[in-house]
């Protein structure tokens, strides 16, 4: 039975598993690994948010129903940079660490570090964590 032909030369997926590339030169692979340019999807344009209208009562109608539609075309827009799937991205809002506050540093200094107990000198920004269901890869914005 003949051997089906080889893939030409070129820079492929590590078959190690490894999130780089590596050079295969047409019989065998290298040792020559190239960083993968992965570069996240540009978001689509922001979901407006569900009308909250006053129902006749007066109460405050949350349409939950509303909510979920939104955030499910929200998530149709998505595409993941790895695989290239849409519709498999979902989008948690978290806060995160992100280096050292300047008004808690200087008050950490003023108050002999007593404050730096209560607060602790990082400051926390909102970040979107996005997580592919059909690759597993992780990003953030």
């Amino acid at each position: 039975m003949a051997q089906p032909p080889l893939p030409p030369a070129g820079w492929y997926d590590d078959p190690d598993g490894f999130p780089q590339l590596r050079y295969w030169d047409g019989s065998a692979w290298t040792s020559h690994t190239s960083p993968k340019q992965v570069t996240p999807p540009a978001l689509p344009n922001p979901v407006a948010p569900v009308d909250i209208v006053p129902a006749a009562n007066g109460t405050v109608d949350r349409s939950l129903k509303g909510r979920a539609e939104a955030r499910k075309a929200q998530r149709a827009a998505l595409v993941c940079p790895h695989c290239q799937t849409a519709g498999r991205v979902s989008v948690r809002r978290i806060r995160q660490k992100k280096g050292i506050s300047g008004g808690k540093a200087a008050g950490a200094v003023l108050t002999l570090g007593v404050s730096m107990l209560a607060t602790g000198l990082s400051r926390k920004e909102w970040v979107n964590v996005m997580r592919c269901a059909n690759c597993g890869m992780k990003w953030q914005t």
